[in-house]
């Protein structure tokens, strides 16, 4: 059902289809449901006369394609209906014009620390990690909050790692 509304909505944004022309199928829909409402896409992307006339940002190329695209009701109804619409979908969607993503903003690099600033980060991260560490020691912890206490502790001590990295640097400047 949901294929089968991502294509309609597809439809309707490239305006191959009017907007509510067409109702999106429920969740909870049956097959049948499903294979009368794609045959009366089917016919209505078939008939030329019913097809509005292309405007300003419309195009018929998604119509063509469809067009070529036979739903057949054979002895097995349309147990295939999910797989003609997984096959055809990627090659509608190329029929339309892409429009790129913008480009993600690149993070603003971190202040300047100070030696003091490290330090007082250095004492704090240890503390934690010692936290972390008493509560391991608890026996009444789950497999699973064992496995993120643990992550915890590898996390903390790669903030570590790169705090001491810095701390050199900066005792080395001065």
């Amino acid at each position: 059902m949901r294929q089968f509304n991502q294509v309609l909505a597809h439809l309707e944004r490239t305006g191959e289809v009017p907007p509510e022309l067409f109702a999106p199928l429920p969740d909870d829909a049956q097959l049948e449901e499903a294979g009368v409402a794609a045959a009366q896409l089917a016919a209505f992307l078939e008939d030329d006369e019913a097809l509005p006339e292309p405007g300003p940002g419309r195009h018929t190329g998604a119509a063509h394609h469809i067009n070529t695209v036979h739903i057949g009701l054979d002895d097995c109804g349309l147990r295939n209906l999910g797989e003609l619409i997984r096959g055809k979908l990627p090659e509608w969607m190329r029929c339309d014009v892409a429009v790129p993503p913008e480009p993600p903003v690149p993070p603003e690099p971190p202040a300047p620390l100070t030696l003091s600033e490290v330090e007082s980060q250095l004492v704090e991260i240890g503390a934690k990690l010692q936290a972390v560490a008493e509560r391991l020691r608890r026996g009444d912890l789950s497999v699973e909050q064992q496995v993120e206490l643990a992550d915890q502790l590898s996390r903390l001590g790669q903030e570590q790692a790169a705090l001491a990295r810095r701390r050199a640097g900066l005792l080395a400047e001065e």
